[in-house]
C-alpha cells in the first residue's frame, strides 16, 4: 500500500511543473476546471489499467515511455519561440509607436486548443507508462487511481498558484518561463 502511494506521488510531481508553466502564462482557469482535467486524467488512467490487464504488450515498450517528455520538449520550444516572436513584434511596435510604455504586454488568456492537446497527450502517454510500471511491480489499482487523482489535483493547484504569483511579480509576458519549464521537464524525464 505504501509503495502504491509513493509511486503515485512521484508520478504526480510532473503535474506541478506543467501547471506552474500554465500559471506563468497568466491563463485563467479555476479549481473546478482543474478538477475536470484531473477527472479526465484519472479516467484515462482507469481505462489504461483495464486495457493493460487484458493486453499487456501494448504499453510494454520504450516508445511509450519517451513520447510525453518529447511532447514537453516540443511545446517548450514552441512557447519559447512564441515569446521571442512576441518580443520582436513589441520591439517593432515600440519603435513605430512612441506612446507604448510597456515593452512586454501581460495578457490574460484562456486555455487554447494547443494547451488542451498538450495536457491530454501528456495524460495519455504518462498514464500508459505508469500503468506499465504499476502492473510490473504493484497491486491495488483502485488505491492507485484514487491516490493519483488526489496527488495530481494537489500538484495542479499548487503549481498553478505558484506560477500565477510569479507572473504577478514580473512586468513582462512570461511565456518563455513556461517554455523553459516544459523544456526542463522534458530533458529531465528523458535523461534524468
Amino acid at each position: 500500500m505504501l509503495e502504491v502511494l509513493l509511486f503515485s506521488f512521484s508520478i504526480s510531481i510532473d503535474a506541478f511543473g506543467y501547471s506552474m508553466g500554465f500559471g506563468t502564462r497568466n491563463i485563467k482557469i479555476n479549481r473546478f476546471d482543474f478538477f475536470i482535467l484531473n477527472f479526465i486524467n484519472s479516467l484515462i488512467l482507469t481505462i489504461l489499467i483495464i486495457i493493460f490487464s487484458k493486453v499487456s504488450y501494448i504499453l510494454n515498450n520504450k516508445i511509450v515511455e519517451n513520447i510525453a517528455p518529447i511532447l514537453l520538449l516540443l511545446f517548450g520550444i514552441y512557447y519559447v519561440g512564441q515569446s521571442f516572436i512576441s518580443l520582436f513584434k513589441q520591439l517593432l511596435n515600440k519603435h513605430t509607436n512612441n506612446n507604448q510604455d510597456v515593452l512586454f504586454n501581460k495578457k490574460n488568456t484562456y486555455f487554447k486548443l494547443t494547451d488542451i492537446f498538450l495536457l491530454l497527450s501528456i495524460f495519455l502517454f504518462e498514464n500508459a507508462f505508469s500503468t506499465f510500471v504499476f502492473y510490473t511491480s504493484l497491486t491495488e489499482p483502485v488505491l492507485f487511481v484514487l491516490s493519483n487523482f488526489i496527488f495530481h489535483y494537489m500538484f495542479f493547484l499548487i503549481g498553478f498558484d505558484l506560477g500565477s504569483k510569479i507572473v504577478k511579480k514580473i512586468d513582462f509576458s512570461s511565456s518563455f518561463i513556461s517554455g523553459f519549464i516544459f523544456l526542463f521537464l522534458g530533458f529531465f524525464n528523458l535523461f534524468g
